[in-house]
C-alpha cells in the first residue's frame, strides 16, 4: 500500500500546525497604495490626452481658418460682381 505516516503526538494537532504557520514572518514587500495607482493612471491619461487634444486643436484651427478664408473670398467675389454690373451698365 502506501508508506506509513509517522506523527508525534505533540506536533500533530491542528492548533500546533496553525501556530507554526502563523509564526512565519512574511517578507516585507512595498505594496502600492490605491492613491499611487490612481495617480499613475491619471498621469498616463494626461500624457496620452495632451498630444491628442493638441492635435485636434491644430486640425480644428486649420479647418476654421480655411472656412473663414472661403467666406471672405465669396464676399469679395459678390462685391466684384456687383461692381462689374454697375460699371458695365
Amino acid at each position: 500500500m502506501g508508506l506509513p505516516i509517522h506523527r508525534s503526538s505533540s506536533d500533530s494537532t491542528p492548533e500546533t500546525v496553525l501556530a507554526q504557520a502563523s509564526s512565519v514572518q512574511p517578507i516585507a514587500q512595498p505594496i502600492a497604495q490605491p492613491s499611487d495607482i490612481s495617480n499613475g493612471i491619471y498621469l498616463t491619461a494626461l500624457i496620452v490626452a495632451l498630444p491628442v487634444f493638441a492635435g485636434l486643436g491644430v486640425v480644428i484651427h486649420r479647418k476654421r481658418r480655411a472656412a473663414l478664408l472661403r467666406q471672405r473670398i465669396e464676399t469679395l467675389e459678390r462685391i466684384w460682381r456687383l461692381n462689374y454690373r454697375k460699371t458695365t451698365s
